[in-house]
């Protein structure tokens, strides 16, 4: 062989060993791993509930793209146990991607759950439902019913309580607890107050404090005692003490027996007197008919309509009647054909008293009525499978044939006619197909096996030929 023919040879070798070392380097250098389990940890809040929880990844290969953090309602806000939504961005570290057929069981998640997931731009936007822990609020509307004892809790932490109660003596001397995890707003404290040593006066109010059920022991932390006013119907209790040891009768109540007047011993206490129309008793408003309380009904006084308890109590605020809610004034009155405005929340009462839920036309608008609980809705909701949305600005009314720009601005939601979100293959503008999911409402974006043929959408949501 020539000596130039060799040297060619050579430096041909020599050029092929360079373009094959850089194409093993190349390689080597786009080399991805790729990440096919998610692992979050959410820290438990503190129980004052002063700080939304920290959250960190405890896998490797991606991180919590920075202020991608958001809540949807800071915990200290929240009831204890209430169920809130945080989502936050993913993104891979370098030399790392996300596998594309990730699912829900390939999430970890610690002290929180997993709502829904989805793929944008080669991140990851995730929800997780977290439960808020605190101390429970103390009970309210501590009064006495007779010799029972009444209570309240407020609406979201009535199902999840139970109650231990104390009697109280003068100056908060011999405090004795008369019952314990109990499921009922009262109890009867007539045996306490009528037998010795503690009768005439000696014990004179209450204490209750709310207990978490055994459910809720890790979300809810017991209440400090809440404590009534003094009793004062000593005469309810010494007449009933003479009746029960005269005739062995257990009535609790003089309406009760008959022969309320008939004294068996003098008493140092003024006896009743029934008078017609309106009675207070121990800050409660009775109303008397034909000598006797009126009870378990409604009742119309002077046009105005109210409704008395099995006690003859007259209700006010919210009470629930054969199963359906109605609301009453601070004076007793029932409220009817009219909005109101209570914590937060807009309700309706109809013609006849009744709490309105479900579908609901007024003033040439649609709204819709929470059906257990009959609070207005609004923003974006999915009702029986389709979603719609209650626009704030225009009072909850349902949005119809309009438009409803996302969260980040790049892309509008198509409502119908009937007020339902348009779901599915969609052309809104003539430029080009979207495909908005109908389960979570959300326009697609990157890679969605559809139909059982995948396809890739670009940042805008656009369908990519």
């Amino acid at each position: 062989m020539k000596r130039t023919e060799k040297r060619l040879l050579i430096n041909s070798c020599l050029a092929f060993i360079m373009i094959l070392t850089f194409c093993l380097a190349t390689t080597t250098a786009y080399a991805t791993t790729t990440i096919s389990n998610i692992s979050i940890k959410v820290e438990k809040n503190d129980w004052e509930q002063t700080n939304n929880p920290g959250i960190t990844v405890t896998g490797t290969g991606y991180k919590i793209s920075d202020e991608s953090i958001s809540w949807s309602k800071n915990v200290s806000d929240c009831y204890p146990s209430e169920q809130i939504v945080v989502t936050m961005q993913l993104e891979t570290l370098e030399g790392y991607s996300f596998k594309d057929t990730l699912k829900k069981s390939s999430f970890k998640i610690t002290n929180a759950s997993i709502e829904s997931f989805e793929y944008s731009a080669g991140n990851i936007l995730l929800s997780l439902s977290y439960d808020v822990r605190g101390i429970a609020s103390e009970p309210e509307d501590l009064y006495w019913d007779g010799s029972k004892a009444r209570w309240d809790m407020p609406d979201e932490l009535r199902d999840k309580v139970r109650y231990d109660v104390k009697i109280v003596g003068k100056n908060g001397r011999n405090s004795t607890v008369v019952a314990e995890n109990i499921s009922d707003r009262k109890v009867n404290l007539y045996d306490w107050l009528a037998s010795d040593p503690y009768y005439w006066e000696d014990y004179v109010r209450f204490r209750v404090r709310a207990i978490p059920k055994t459910k809720y022991e890790g979300l809810i932390k017991s209440s400090s005692y809440a404590e009534s006013e003094d009793f004062s119907d000593w005469d309810i209790i010494a007449y009933n003490y003479g009746t029960s040891h005269n005739s062995g009768s257990n009535n609790y109540f003089p309406e009760e027996n008959p022969n309320y007047n008939q004294w068996w011993w003098e008493s140092p206490y003024p006896s009743y007197t029934r008078t017609e129309g309106w009675q207070y008793l121990n800050g409660i408003w009775y109303y008397i008919k034909d000598s006797k309380y009126v009870t378990n009904k409604f009742y119309d006084v002077d046009g105005v309509r109210y409704y008395f308890d099995s006690t003859g109590r007259m209700v006010t605020g919210w009470y629930k009647i054969n199963n359906v809610w109605y609301l009453f004034d601070s004076s007793g009155a029932m409220l009817k054909n009219r909005w109101v405005f209570i914590s937060n929340n807009w309700y309706w009462l109809q013609s006849d008293g009744k709490m309105k839920t479900g579908w609901f036309d007024w003033a040439g608008n649609t709204y819709y009525l929470r059906q257990s609980s009959g609070e207005m809705l609004t923003g974006w909701q999915i009702i029986n499978g389709v979603w719609y949305y209650f626009s704030s600005e225009k009072g909850g009314a349902l949005a119809r044939s309009t438009a409803i720009p996302s969260a980040d601005g790049r892309f509008w939601y198509f409502i119908r006619d009937d007020g339902a979100l348009q779901t599915g293959w969609i052309d809104p503008d003539g430029y080009g197909w979207m495909y908005v999911d109908p389960e979570t409402g959300c326009y697609q974006t990157g890679e969605k096996q559809i139909g059982g043929i995948w396809h890739n959408f670009n940042q805008f949501g656009r369908l990519v030929w």
